[in-house]
């Protein structure tokens, strides 16, 4: 059985403990993992991933009325999880490599497995039927399992509490940025809200 892990959880449900594993971001510590460049070519995957997403976020960033909710002239858009593009922590990256994946490998898997779980964060449930759908286009007729979890905390530690820090600043820079641009630019500023 091959998992698939692109939630950011730190174990591996009991069930699933013994199946090979593909932990794409990293988070599971566990000898043996697999890597992408055990099913595709690691360099045109992660090419075709990035183009996918490039594609998702253009065709957000074109819908004008998304990008015009603010207040006090602060964008809304840019405190969210679409807005933050850190390559590391974005869920954009992880999610288009699993497609990409499910895509390019899909004989291969089908070959080497007769079961694939899939390790979703909970964010992505209302997907559920679409991915079902995809998979179904990229004919798996091999058993697939959708998990959905969140991963876990027990404690703050430092590298959350400093991310979140800095998203603070982020967002405060950009307000007064955006704040000081509109009033240089226009004698009619007037707050939305």
């Amino acid at each position: 059985m091959l998992t698939i892990n692109i939630s950011r959880i730190r174990n591996l449900p009991i069930e699933n403990k013994d199946d090979c594993l593909l932990d794409i971001p990293n988070s599971i510590n566990r000898d043996k993992k697999l890597h992408i460049s055990d099913f595709y070519n690691q360099d045109d995957i992660y090419k075709e991933a990035l183009n996918l997403y490039k594609e998702f976020i253009d065709q957000i960033v074109s819908q004008k009325n998304i990008l015009s909710y603010n207040v006090n002239g602060l964008p809304i858009y840019w405190l969210s999880d679409t807005g933050s593009k850190h390559p590391i922590y974005h869920w954009g990256k992880d999610f288009f490599l699993l497609l990409t994946l499910l895509k390019y490998s899909s004989e291969l898997i089908q070959e080497e497995y007769r079961q694939l779980t899939l390790i979703l964060p909970i964010e992505l449930l209302c997907f559920e039927n679409a991915i079902r759908k995809l998979l179904l286009r990229y004919k798996y007729d091999i058993s697939v399992q959708l998990l959905f979890l969140s991963p876990t905390e027990t404690k703050t530690n430092v590298k959350s509490v400093l991310r979140s820090l800095l998203s603070v600043i982020k967002s405060i820079l950009l307000y007064r940025n955006n704040k000081e641009y509109k009033k240089a630019s226009s004698i009619n500023y007037f707050n939305d809200f």
